[in-house]
């Protein structure tokens, strides 16, 4: 009987190492087979992105732009290999912008090449980097780093002199933009209708000697002069060029039916359109008048009503006052003043999904209004600027005298106005009768009609049009965008916000190819983790005070060697210096040449280790993790069975 028990108890004990083993077994394989298919998936031209934001494809938009290229196109990528150089964050840039560029070469086809480069110093490949414009960057004392894209067709280059972290989610738009602009040299037209002299404007003798000044052009135009071919179009006229990539608004004031239905075709045949219009323009003083002050005011409003009501929308004559946008000015008496109807607006108040807003920190509007409604079927909007919902409408009379009288009444109506918008889709026209009435040219038939004119009436639209709406025209005012310097007796603008920079970016937009307007925002590939920069940041500390000592110890030498150097030996008219006195240099030379070699040491240290770091925290989360997982079910599984087998 015993005899039995112990042949049934190790029975049980080889039954149970047997599953154990299967168990162990069957996880190795699995492991097995998930290397196996990575290893053949990667050789492999199958790809499939199961990313929440899909970041590693193409948008629509880039891929027709590849399908469109008709002539080779050579995407050159300069990034620095040397690992001991090359800061760890720019390390894992450059090798997602490789992922990238491998996407635009499986895409592009026979007509895109890709060709990565290592600029070394003195070497054929740096040569290459400064002939395409491509820019090193200092990341210490001694040592530059290259990160930079261009892209050639034929004669025609455009790169980005070097790839900055903060627009990784633009990065598939910039390249795009530069494949596009290179296939399509010429430069875009822009046609201006405007009632603001933003092309400046010449006084008359005796105004001049009234004390009135010629006034310069706008920034924005001269520097738009500089990218684009501008024409300045007639308020009143009739018929927008068909040769036109851009019709641009700014402060369309009392329009007539006759050119609103010039716009109104235009944006049907498939035209782009950008209107800034306003309720308060600050910077409109036709209406001036130092006997009314008040005149101004009331004249410096701007709507284009007749066209935003077929589009489903209406622009607000109120201005948005915002008490979390509030900007202070200096008010009465030099004292603080708020002011809630100028906004200085923020990145929560802008989409972060657009190529307009998402790269924009920071943005002035000054006395804005809304555009209120839902668009009409067949037409889409996005909102690309808006209030916080601390705000309210108010009249604008009472917004241009000050912030204290609606300080005191605020009341928030939690509502986010939108200041700025896009529309695409189908436009519906704002003239269902055809042209207005009274616009026909001479020579028309008996009925005062244009049977041509009725042929060519557009009811819908065509193509692929689409408008930018802003609420604002101040915000692209010298004043306010720019920042004034005198250089050497020249006028320097600054840019003071990201008002020029929105601006620009809606013209550049706009006026390239219609598949720009698609490609969206990538989310940003980087998504470091907290405990990692936690631990950077002590690594860091670290040598920050022997940091500290060294550069100490280099400014004391430097100031030997410059006081030495003073030095002349009695009674000699040059700079020699006594026995003693070179040797002493020599010693201080050697202390600023160990000085140097130490703090770049000491940088390279700090690489290695923080990309020690990283590896480490990989590590955990690819093989420990998972390792730790199946240690766990294979222990579970073997209590389970134990005490299975004991029942």
């Amino acid at each position: 009987m015993s005899e039995k028990t112990n042949q049934s108890s190790a029975g049980k004990r080889s039954g149970e190492w047997t599953a154990g083993l299967y168990s162990g077994a069957g996880i190795l394989i699995l492991l097995a087979i998930t290397i196996g298919i990575n290893m053949i998936a990667g050789g492999s031209s199958i790809r499939k992105d199961f990313t929440e934001d899909r970041i590693f494809t193409l948008s629509e938009g880039t891929r027709n732009i590849l399908d469109k290229l008709d002539t080779p196109v050579t995407i050159r990528f300069y990034a620095t290999k040397d690992q001991e150089n090359m800061p760890p964050v720019f390390r894992s840039f450059a090798q997602r912008v490789e992922d990238m560029l491998s996407e635009y070469d499986k895409y592009g086809g026979k007509n895109l090449k890709v060709e990565k480069y290592d600029p070394e110093p003195l070497s054929d490949a740096e040569d290459l980097a400064k002939l395409d414009g491509i820019e090193p960057q200092n990341v210490d004392l001694f040592d530059k780093i290259y990160l930079g894209i261009s892209v050639r067709m034929l004669d025609e280059t455009a790169s980005i002199p070097f790839l900055s972290l903060n627009r990784e989610n633009l990065l598939e738009y910039d390249i795009s933009r530069m494949i596009s602009q290179v296939a399509t040299p010429e430069k875009p037209k822009v046609g201006v209708i405007s009632s603001l002299p933003v092309f400046g404007s010449q006084m008359n003798p005796m105004m001049m000697q009234m004390g009135q000044q010629s006034q310069p052009k706008w920034v924005v135009i001269r520097q738009l002069e500089q990218l684009f071919e501008v024409e300045e179009l007639d308020s009143a006229i009739e018929e927008i060029p068909e040769d036109l990539d851009v019709l641009m608004l700014i402060h369309p004031k009392e329009l007539g039916d006759a050119t609103l239905y010039a716009i109104d075709q235009y944006v049907l045949g498939g035209g782009k359109l950008i209107a800034m219009v306003d309720p308060a323009a600050n910077v409109d003083q036709s209406g001036a008048n130092p006997q009314n002050p008040m005149q101004s005011m009331m004249q410096n409003r701007s709507n284009l009503e007749k066209l935003f009501s077929a589009w489903g929308l209406e622009f607000s004559n109120q201005v948005v006052a915002d008490r979390r946008y509030s900007t202070q000015i200096r008010g009465r008496n030099g004292m603080p003043e708020e002011r809630p109807g100028i906004l200085t607006i923020d990145s929560t108040a802008m989409s972060d999904t657009d190529i307009l807003t998402a790269d924009i920190d920071s943005a002035l509007f000054v006395w804005a209004g809304a555009f209120e409604g839902e668009p009409v079927e067949g037409l889409n909007k996005s909102d690309l600027i808006f209030s916080s919902g601390e705000n309210q409408l108010v009249d604008a009379m009472m917004a241009q005298m000050g912030g204290e009288n609606i300080l005191k009444e605020f009341t928030a109506d939690e509502k986010k106005y939108v200041l700025a918008c896009r529309l695409d889709g189908t436009f519906p026209t704002a003239f269902p009768d055809g042209k207005p009435a009274g616009e026909e040219e001479p020579g028309d038939g008996e009925d005062g009609g244009n049977d041509g004119d009725a042929a060519s009436h557009l009811k819908t639209s065509t193509g692929k049009p689409a408008v930018l709406l802003v609420g604002d025209v101040d915000y692209i005012y010298d004043q306010y965008a720019f920042r004034m310097m005198n250089f050497f007796n020249q006028q320097i603008a600054q840019p003071q916000n990201g008002n020029s920079s929105f601006f620009f970016s809606m013209v550049e937009q706009m006026s390239g190819d219609e598949n720009l307007i698609a490609i969206r925002g990538r989310a940003t590939l980087s998504r470091p983790f907290t405990k990692f920069r936690e631990l950077r940041l002590a690594a860091q500390k670290k040598v920050e005070d022997e940091q500290q000592r060294i550069q100490d110890e280099l400014a004391k030498a430097q100031e030997e060697i410059n006081r030495l150097q003073s030095l002349k030996q009695e009674g000699s008219q040059d700079l020699a210096l006594s026995p003693e006195q070179r040797e002493t240099l020599r010693e201080f030379r050697k202390k600023e040449f160990e000085a140097n070699q130490k703090l770049k040491d000491i940088q390279k240290k700090l690489n290695r280790d923080t990309e020690a770091v990283q590896r480490n925290w990989q590590i955990v989360q690819i093989v420990l993790v998972p390792l730790a997982v199946a240690v766990l079910g294979i222990v579970v599984a073997t209590f389970k069975r134990i005490n299975t087998a004991a029942k």
